[in-house]
């Protein structure tokens, strides 16, 4: 059972938590204006911007241990998700500057950096279902 203390702390988390989650949102939105091809926010500045953003939320994401074992699952796909979005924007912020070698047989960047793309989509998700049934075990 919960002490008062834990479950004031593990409702404290969970606005922070919600806070995080919607800035990561917010971020992912950033990414998927920057991903239009030909558009003028298809930048490296922007991608930069995507993933110094992700890279300050990552560092900003701490978990107090005397709620680990509640708050933990929803933790870990928020950060999975900051990181493949710092991936991607840092793949496509190096191809827009010219840093990434386009000769054979190079990866496709720009399909590496869709898949970062996508499964940050997809810890995002997970990290929104995840605080959904924290804010259930809290009321």
């Amino acid at each position: 059972m919960r002490s008062e203390t834990q479950t004031a702390t593990l409702k404290s988390f969970y606005n922070q938590l919600t806070i995080w989650i919607q800035k990561a949102a917010l971020l992912s939105e950033d990414l998927r204006k920057a991903n239009i091809p030909g558009d003028q926010k298809r930048t490296a500045a922007n991608y930069r911007s995507v993933q110094n953003g992700s890279d300050a939320l990552i560092a900003q994401l701490t978990l107090p241990t005397e709620i680990a074992a509640e708050a933990g699952v929803t933790m870990m796909p928020l950060k999975e998700c900051l990181s493949s979005l710092s991936k991607s924007a840092s793949i496509m912020a190096d191809y827009l500057d010219g840093k990434l070698s386009l000769a054979p047989p190079n990866p496709d960047w720009v399909g590496r950096s869709r898949e970062h793309s996508a499964q940050s989509q997809a810890r995002l998700k997970e990290a929104q279902q995840a605080l959904s049934n924290l804010r259930k075990k809290i009321e």
